[in-house]
């Protein structure tokens, strides 16, 4: 709090009710997004193949964020 207490105003920081930490999506968090979310769409997919599709994309997620990274996938297994 001390660190925010030198970035910003008393008023602004009177506002706010707790700080979250960010942890950013591993590997395996993106697999596991990657299959509930074709799963979701009804696509029948394997986990190996999911697997191997993150591995694929995952410089795009870290890259361009989960949306893009789940848009891209989708793309690849529909047109397969």
């Amino acid at each position: 709090m001390k660190e925010f207490e030198s970035i910003f105003d008393f008023e602004f920081l009177g506002r706010i009710d707790a700080v979250v930490p960010f942890r950013s999506l591993g590997f395996e968090d993106l697999v596991q997004i990657a299959y509930r979310d074709l799963r979701r769409l009804g696509l029948n997919v394997s986990y190996e193949t999911v697997y191997g599709l993150t591995r694929k994309y995952y410089p795009t997620a870290r890259e361009y964020g989960v949306r893009y990274f789940l848009k891209k996938i989708q793309e690849d297994v529909l047109t397969q």
